[in-house]
């Protein structure tokens, strides 16, 4: 061995040499992995950006995608908004299904509380007189608890009862408090003003013009998909709830004369329906109109709304002249389209001066001093009271 290593000595400067070189070429090696894995190198570095720009670029196009998404969205929401509104107030509140509050179908059919609109989509018909007398019948006559609700932003019900009553302002966020939700019920002294002495049993939910800007803010975010309930069961939701049923027997509903969201939770809300009208021709060719417009929206918006009563107000006697007959006859003909139970209110309500009399003095015909006009008067809005009463199940009660 050790002559081996004498034979061959020139071995080992090659060896370690050899040895040198790849102790080096291992280190370059390394540090050139090590640059690279730092993203220090030029290749490196170049490859880092373009990654970043391919990210980037990525991200604009999602956002871009997005945008045309949304755009493309509100277009067809807009085109929605569009549509309902050129194809009237029908379609416009049959544009999308209904969602009723969970309960409503049993609540409406089975509660004992009884829940009346008065309506008609023409104006100067009379419907707040009439709400509001028979609000002042059964109060006063067949001793019920009353809840008078104004759904019409002119405030007529409510500017009347609350000054007979002595109350200064005219409350707008009571009607304001209803439409809301159809999960967080209001309480009866958040929505409801006490019209003692002269009611004692009658309460108010006042209505002014302010209301009329919420129901259309309210209308075009349900158009537009924006509400997580759907606000045309807002009212039949607070009337329904356990305090309402346990604190009103009867409720009365005065209703806007035009297919605002008032008037369809007015709707949904009732089981009967009085139609007042005027025995003159262009109230009574109204009637036959209205009643089209229930046949399309009650079925699918409330089919527990079975029965119409027809109430001539205004006639110039307590017996309806010839013309007037006709004119009434007419009516009810157009009414027969009517898919559920239509009747007429035979005891027809004149147009007398004791009406405007309590007016001036703030206050009810029902309720002026038994003078003979007076007594008149308050004979014919308590058969047209007792009928009504009869019609929708209501009965007298002793006071308690």
């Amino acid at each position: 061995m050790i002559e081996f290593i004498e034979n061959n000595l020139w071995i080992f400067p090659i060896a370690f040499g050899a040895l040198s070189v790849l102790i080096g070429l291992f280190g370059l090696g390394f540090n050139i992995g090590q640059r690279i894995g730092e993203g220090k190198s030029p290749a490196a570095v170049e490859v880092k950006n373009y990654k970043k720009l391919a990210e980037q670029a990525e991200t604009e196009r999602d956002e871009a995608r997005a945008k045309n998404a949304q755009h493309s969205s509100d277009i067809r929401r807009y085109m929605k908004l569009k549509e309902a509104l050129l194809n009237g107030e029908r379609a416009l509140w049959n544009s999308h299904d209904a969602v009723p509050f969970e309960g409503y179908d049993k609540a409406i059919q089975q509660n004992d509380i009884k829940v009346l609109t008065v309506m008609n989509l023409k104006g100067g018909v009379g419907k707040t007189t009439i709400a509001a007398n028979l609000a002042a019948h059964f109060d006063l006559e067949l001793k019920q608890r009353v809840l008078l609700v104004d759904l019409d932003y002119q405030g007529s019900a409510s500017a009347a009862l609350m000054r007979m009553s002595q109350y200064e302002e005219l409350p707008y966020q009571h009607a304001k408090r209803i439409f809301t939700s159809t999960n967080d019920i209001p309480s009866p002294p958040e929505l409801a003003l006490a019209l003692r002495p002269h009611l004692p049993r009658t309460f108010l939910t006042p209505c002014s013009y302010e209301f009329a800007a919420l129901e259309n803010r309210q209308m075009v975010s349900w158009l537009f998909q924006e509400l997580s309930y759907d606000p045309r069961y807002c009212l039949a939701a607070v009337l329904y709830s356990k305090e309402f049923c346990d604190q009103f027997d009867v409720v009365i509903i005065d209703a806007p004369p035009r297919l605002s969201l008032g008037a369809i939770n007015a709707i949904t809300a009732c089981r009967h329906l009085i139609i007042p009208t005027v025995p003159d021709l262009m109230s009574t060719e109204a009637v036959g109109n209205f009643v089209s417009q229930l046949n399309s929206l009650g079925p699918t918006l409330n089919p527990a709304l079975q029965k119409l009563l027809i109430a001539v107000n205004r006639s110039d006697r307590t017996e309806l002249t010839p013309n007037e007959q006709r004119l009434i006859a007419r009516a009810i003909t157009d009414a027969e389209r009517w898919n559920g139970i239509l009747k007429i209110i035979p005891q027809n309500i004149p147009n007398r001066v004791a009406f405007s009399k309590a007016l001036s003095q703030q206050t009810l015909a029902y309720m002026l001093d038994d003078n003979v006009a007076s007594k008149t008067i308050k004979s014919v809005l308590r058969d047209f009271g007792n009928f009504v009463a009869r019609e929708i199940g209501i009965r007298s009660k002793a006071v308690v």
